[in-house]
């Protein structure tokens, strides 16, 4: 077995692990393998081999070897056994923790049943992709869990498990409002929520290509805004759709102005139909409760911000501890406001860092509309959701404007229904089975 070493002048700075071919031996040498283009670019025993991830061209090595192990770190030099035949000396790359040694098998057969281990977390359910060819999107069963059958979420959205947390902030937070006063909720169904805003693409693929926003020129990856309370649900029905499930919204067949595609949608104080009369046990798409998104936004956190708490109200601040992120760092981090939004408007979603539950943007860049009609106290208790009362709806998140206090979790605005701006947008939800 040979191995290399790193040649720092070099133009290609790569551990590979380098074995002989069947019925060759020698002893071990140090040798330093250049990168090439073709074979002319090495010397005379040398071939070019183009078989190395990461790289646009190959790698000289000596006639008779080929190239074993976990290329998808270039520092780890563990060879990552092909374990369903070992004497294939194909590349397997480890796609689940680069820089993970551990071995990974090879699922290339779909239908091989051997336990496919998350190396990184063995208790995670999550289904483990096909790492042999990592173009394959076809996913391999959770063998993790065999008894769990649960599906894995759509791609963009989040699972998030039932469970039990305080809405609403403490008398001590800072930048805290009347309106924000705590209640225990307890949500006892599982739900997937959207990691990012709707974005204009994704608008414009179920609307015919019509795109109601006002900053067309940020792009289809930055999320639609100018889009009123009713339109989020024609959209959500149009998606439920395009998924094959059954929509959770009847519209009033009166009473309302514009279309949900324009995003100019008005159907004045009333409240769409919801199927089976719960918006918790509807099949399709919906807004979140606002209980669910404030669940979703503190992803197991009690701070001001699931980063932590703030170091003041106003102008660029940080964060002051307590929170997933270490004291100090920046709140510009987490969000897009008014401190970092220069040229003023939307930015691209995913663009900032996602808390512990994988959701992005939860802070700032556009207000999200949520399914509540607003009153200045929090509905509490289980599977809260508030219909009956309030003529405005309740809008969290801030948006790219605001000051920090209105990036917390527990903030909380309220707008018309038929209201549009270009500092609203939504994300989705559904209930899971």
């Amino acid at each position: 077995m040979y191995t290399n070493r790193i040649n720092p002048m070099a133009s290609l700075a790569l551990f590979i692990t380098v074995a002989f071919a069947a019925g060759c031996d020698g002893p071990e040498v140090d040798r330093v393998y250049y990168s090439c283009n073709g074979f002319e670019d090495c010397g005379s025993g040398y071939t070019c081999h183009f078989d190395v991830v990461g790289t646009s061209g190959g790698v000289c090595v000596p006639f008779g070897h080929v190239l074993v192990g976990d290329v998808s770190s270039e520092t780890d030099t563990t060879v990552v056994p092909d374990v369903v035949n070992p004497s294939d000396t194909t590349v397997v790359t480890d796609v689940v923790n680069p820089s993970d040694t551990a071995v990974v098998p090879d699922v290339v057969n779909s239908t091989d049943t051997t336990v496919v281990t998350d190396v990184v977390n063995p208790s995670d359910t999550t289904v483990v992709t096909d790492v042999v060819n990592p173009s394959d999107t076809t996913v391999v069963p959770d063998v993790v869990n065999p008894s769990d059958t649960t599906e894995p979420p759509p791609s963009g959205f989040v699972r998030i498990s039932p469970g039990t947390f305080t809405m609403g902030s403490p008398a001590s937070e800072l930048g805290r409002s009347d309106n924000e006063a705590p209640v225990s909720v307890t949500l006892t169904r599982a739900f997937l929520m959207g990691e990012s805003e709707v974005t204009q693409g994704q608008w414009k693929a179920l609307s015919g290509g019509v795109n109601p926003s006002n900053f067309t020129a940020c792009g289809d990856s930055c999320p639609v805004e100018m889009v009123s309370w009713w339109s989020s649900f024609g959209y959500a029905n149009a998606l439920s759709t395009s998924a094959g499930l059954a929509p959770c919204f009847t519209l009033p067949s009166s009473g309302c102005t514009g279309t949900w595609q324009a995003g100019t949608l008005g159907c004045g104080d009333q409240m769409p139909a919801v199927a089976g009369g719960n918006v918790y046990g509807c099949e399709g798409y919906r807004l979140p409760t606002e209980a669910e998104w404030e669940y979703a936004a503190r992803a197991g956190t009690t701070t001001a911000t699931y980063g932590g708490n703030l170091s003041g109200t106003s102008g660029c601040v940080t964060l002051s501890g307590g929170g997933d992120f270490a004291n100090g760092t920046p709140l510009a981090d987490l969000g897009w406001y008014s401190c970092n939004n220069s040229p003023s408007g939307t930015k691209t979603v995913k663009g900032k860092a996602p808390n512990g539950w994988g959701f992005y943007d939860m802070l700032g860049n556009v207000f999200e509309w949520t399914w509540d009609r607003y009153d200045a106290s929090l509905p509490g208790g289980t599977d809260p959701q508030r219909t009956a009362t309030g003529a405005d709806r309740v809008d969290r998140g801030g948006y790219w404007g605001f000051g920090p206090r209105d990036l917390r979790a527990a903030d909380r605005s309220n707008s018309s229904p038929g209201f549009r701006d270009y500092i609203f947008g939504f994300r989705l939800s559904r209930s899971v089975p």
